[in-house]
């Protein structure tokens, strides 16, 4: 594995979102060459997310303030709307699971 994909999921690994979007930042170039700049902005993207998730946790009454700080986001709007997607996709899901009566 290259060191810059190295870089990025070590800095995955340990929750390190600065590491990992200077990673992004430093190999953006190979990426786009490997046509991987996309994956490596879902891996960011999924980064906050299991920070925001790991959190929850944790701390169920956060400010949106303090998750945005925790887990390096710019701003209190930012961490708003990353926790509404993920609500979203969690009601997009449940949707149609009832719709199409699946079982897992």
């Amino acid at each position: 594995m290259s060191v810059g994909y190295q870089e990025l999921a070590t800095a995955c690994q340990v929750n390190n979102v600065e590491a990992a979007r200077a990673a992004v930042a430093k190999y953006h170039v190979n990426l786009t060459r490997d046509k991987n700049l996309g994956l490596a902005n879902q891996v960011l993207a999924r980064l906050y997310k299991n920070n925001i998730q790991r959190l929850t946790k944790t701390f169920l009454t956060l400010s949106l303030a303090d998750v945005a700080s925790r887990v390096q986001l710019q701003s209190a709007e930012a961490a708003e709307q990353h926790i509404l997607n993920m609500v979203s996709n969690i009601f997009f899901v449940l949707l149609h699971i009832d719709l199409f009566d699946c079982t897992f």
